[in-house]
């Protein structure tokens, strides 16, 4: 087993197969997939080799569970993302997906972090705005 990292290089939407948690995954984004890297392979081999790039890693509980980047909506302006790996050195960078409501700034403040390895992190997304209900984009760095 190997954390493989897909990376979604094609203009459009790349489908995401219900083996690997289904779900689409927007051009420019990636995916960490707890797999062989043949195994991924062969689930992609419909895709041209273009539209896709595959980084192997070794698995370990902090890099093969939990996601580092993904979508959220907000309900009066908050959610919480759940199930991450996320330190207190971590930067969380925001983009609006889909506006929708009375939008506002967006932030993830410190305070509301609860740093966890092995997808036990925690982390909120604020809206100044309460009736901002928009998708928002979210990637962790360390």
């Amino acid at each position: 087993m190997a954390c493989i990292r897909l990376i979604n290089l094609s203009p459009g939407i790349l489908t995401l197969p219900a083996i690997y948690g289904g779900g689409t995954l927007a051009p420019g984004y990636g995916v960490a997939i707890l797999d062989t890297l043949a195994n991924v392979q062969a689930v992609f081999a419909h895709v041209p080799a273009s539209y896709f790039n595959l980084e192997q890693s070794p698995a370990t509980p902090s890099n093969a569970i939990a996601p580092a980047l993904g979508t959220a909506t907000l309900v009066a302006g908050t959610v919480t993302v759940s199930g991450v790996n996320i330190t207190a050195n971590s930067k969380i960078f925001l983009g609006r997906n889909t506006p929708s409501g009375t939008l506002g700034n967006l932030s993830t403040p410190s305070a509301s972090r609860v740093a966890g390895q092995g997808g036990t992190g925690s982390f909120v997304i604020n809206s100044s705005s309460g009736t901002d209900t928009s998708t928002i984009d979210w990637e962790i760095v360390d």
